[in-house]
This record gives C-alpha cells, structure tokens and sequence, in this order.
C-alpha cells in the first residue's frame, strides 16, 4: 500500500514538473521570438546602411576611373579579363 502511495506521489510530482516546464515554455517563447524580430530587424538596418556606404564608394571609383584612364578598345579590354595559359616547357 505504501509502495502505490510512493508512486502515486512520484507520478503526479512527475506531471507537476511536466506542466511548468510547458508553462514556462510558453511564457518565454514569445519574448524570444520579439528578440529575434529586433535582432533581425537591427542586422537588416546595418546592412541598408552598409549598401549605401559601399554604393557611394563604388560610385566614386567608377568616377576617379573614368577621368583618370585613358580610353581602351574593346580588344584591350578583352585582354584584362582573359589571360594567356602558361606553356609547359
């Protein structure tokens, strides 16, 4: 008889545990999830700034470029992109 009361109290001690650790869960899943929203939402600020940065930067190297080099034909340009393979000797 006490051996079915020590397990009665295990089991219900055990759904106890069971039901708070549910609740707890509950309780902290929705300020995680606001967490998550300011995190994302703060990374995608840091990147629209950082385009805007790098926009402007490529922007005035494209300016510097056209002013300072001197004016290529389509073959030189060619040249700059492709390149000669080596020969073994």
């Amino acid at each position: 008889m006490a051996s079915q009361l020590e397990e009665r109290t295990l089991a219900g001690l055990a759904a106890f545990c069971s039901l708070w650790a549910i609740v707890a869960c509950l309780i902290t899943y929705p300020a995680l999830v606001s967490e998550m929203n300011d995190i994302h939402a703060m990374v995608n600020d840091a990147i629209q700034a950082f385009r805007v940065d790098t926009d402007s930067a490529w922007s005035s190297v494209m300016e510097i470029r056209t002013v300072v080099s001197p004016a290529r034909s389509a073959s030189e340009t060619l040249k700059t992109i492709f390149r000669t393979k080596r020969r073994s000797e």
